[in-house]
């Protein structure tokens, strides 16, 4: 079956939310055998920014997506650094999963890209861009 996952809500000052919905519906369409198209706008002039099936998305990144576990104390510096998809407490640090041409860290390991990492890349921004975070 094909089908369209529209995501046309960055016209209307969306959260961000629906993206992360739209990425993991998407997602678990295409491993039921779906062939799903997804078309994304600009959120500045509404325009269409990518259409194409999960698979075209993911491989048109131009980025590898890694793991690394860094010092708790480093959290803010990377966040502003780099794309971060992930951030999970373990007992030695934090773990990130971050989007880079080249590993961000001496023990980073390359993982396999998905659908939420390729948004991330096209639509989402590092800490400090836009709205600053502190974590």
């Amino acid at each position: 079956m094909n089908i369209l996952l529209a995501n046309l809500t960055k016209m209307v000052e969306d959260s961000g939310g629906l993206a992360k919905v739209t990425c993991l519906l998407a997602q678990e369409l295409h491993k039921r055998g779906n062939r799903v198209t997804i078309v994304y706008s600009d959120e500045k002039e509404g325009k269409f920014f990518y259409t194409g099936t999960s698979d075209e998305i993911i491989l048109s990144m131009d980025m590898f997506v890694w793991n690394c576990i860094i010092p708790k104390s480093e959290l803010n510096n990377y966040m502003k650094k780099y794309l971060i998809g992930n951030v999970r407490t373990v007992s030695d640090g934090v773990e990130l999963r971050v989007l880079s041409k080249m590993p961000p860290t001496g023990n980073a390991v390359q993982v396999e890209a998905t659908l939420e990492d390729a948004f991330l890349l096209y639509f989402g921004e590092k800490a400090g861009d836009k709205d600053d975070v502190q974590i």
